[in-house]
């Protein structure tokens, strides 16, 4: 007799098996209450988990149509990658090179082109960070550096007092990131008036104050938004204050431009933050209304700051911690810094016993490499007392300084 007719072979995942496509289509990828990595991970897996869980021991349900598994299953690996990806940006190793990075990318992208500009890099922890600045300072007058920015937020007073004094040694400014909260105001609560912490206002009176410029308010650096997770990325408003003054160094050949609307600088990124009608998008990570930046200012700290769904940073002050007096703004702090370096490296070019007109002539000679386009912005004049002590006058314009103002030297 002819042979009989083979059985048909059972549908794949029939029986006690459960086909993968089966499994996956049953997986439903809820949206997580919280749009956060970690949320929206536990959320794909722990579905991926107990579609496994109904498929276990049961015949599979009606088949899925191909190309609506491929679809689930590239959105559920698309979100976990999301996921982990934005873990992975947050950890703490990453995340401080990511704000290094894009810092320096946006002081370096400020004044494109500006060959009278340089930057170096000092990699410090904040235990020896005075010490290892101090190292770098040793050098001839005219090779220092016009101002040292330091990127890691610094919220110890003895700490900024340790650097107030190397910046006065070395004349150079040193300009730091630190909370508001060291002055004892809150740009949270901007009615409340405390009294000045003790610590800051024993600061405030050290003559080498003048040398420290503090600045607050960190700025938006990145934005991105992935589905439903949202990663912002903050970064050191001392290093947007080097970013301003370094494109008004590259517009107007001196570092004075960098208050108001002539001054403000388009901010790397914004970002939404509030709700409702009380939303709005800002590039710093706090809206400070010009009466802060000014409350803030009389107590000797830098309020970085921007205007409401506006993507420019901005400045209304740039106090030294001093603050005191006549003294002027961090631009003119730095100019004055220069022209201290200046007269000191002249100084030493010149004989013990030089007379009035041979220092007269050294300083016109050499006056050009106090600031290449100066454009006669900058006066040096040499005096002499009834002593017959030898000295030199400053007068810098306001155009390159913020404010004008003199600085005297005695040689």
């Amino acid at each position: 007799p002819p042979p009989a007719k083979a059985e048909p072979a059972p549908a794949e995942g029939d029986g006690d098996g459960v086909s993968i496509d089966a499994i996956f289509g049953k997986v439903e990828v809820a949206k997580p209450a919280a749009p956060d990595a970690a949320s929206v991970a536990k959320s794909s897996i722990d579905a991926f988990i107990g579609a496994m869980r109904k498929s276990s021991g049961t015949s599979p349900t009606k088949a899925v149509a191909a190309g609506s598994v491929a679809r689930e299953v590239a959105t559920l690996l698309l979100r976990t990658a999301e996921a982990t990806a934005m873990e992975l940006m947050a950890s703490d190793p990453l995340a401080a090179l990511e704000t290094s990075w894009r810092g320096i990318r946006m002081v370096v992208s400020s004044s494109p082109g500006a060959d009278d500009l340089a930057i170096d890099l000092l990699d410090s922890d904040d235990t020896e960070l005075a010490a290892r600045i101090e190292q770098r300072l040793d050098l001839p007058p005219m090779d220092r550096p016009d101002a040292v920015f330091v990127a890691p937020t610094i919220d110890s007073v003895a700490t900024l007092a340790e650097l107030a004094s190397v910046g006065a040694r070395w004349s150079v400014p040193i300009v730091v990131s630190a909370p508001v909260e060291l002055t004892g105001l809150s740009l949270d609560d901007p009615a409340s008036e405390p009294p000045v912490p003790a610590a800051w206002a024993e600061l405030r009176a050290r003559p080498q104050a003048q040398w420290l410029c503090v600045a607050t308010n960190p700025v938006v650096l990145a934005n991105e938004e992935l589905g439903e997770l949202q990663r912002t990325v903050l970064g050191s408003p001392s290093l947007a204050v080097a970013a301003m003054l370094s494109a008004s160094v590259g517009q107007t050949g001196g570092p004075g431009q960098i208050f108001g609307r002539a001054g403000a600088m388009v901010g790397p990124a914004s970002y939404r933050k509030g709700q409702g009608e009380r939303a709005a998008f800002l590039c710093t990570e706090r809206l400070a209304t010009t009466d802060q930046q000014r409350a803030v200012g009389k107590r000797g700290m830098l309020v970085l700051s921007c205007e409401r769904g506006s993507d420019r940073l901005r400045l209304s002050a740039a106090p030294t911690v001093h603050g005191g007096g006549d003294d002027p703004q961090l631009p003119g702090r730095i100019l004055a810094g220069r022209a201290a370096r200046f007269t000191q490296a002249v100084r030493d070019e010149l004989p013990p016993h030089a007379t009035e007109r041979e220092v007269a002539a050294r300083l016109a000679q050499a006056s050009g490499a106090f600031l290449p386009r100066s454009q006669g912005a900058v006066v040096l004049e040499v005096r002499k007392d009834a002593n017959g002590k030898v000295g030199v006058d400053a007068s810098v314009g306001g155009g390159l300084a913020g404010a004008a103002f003199k600085f005297s030297s005695d040689l």
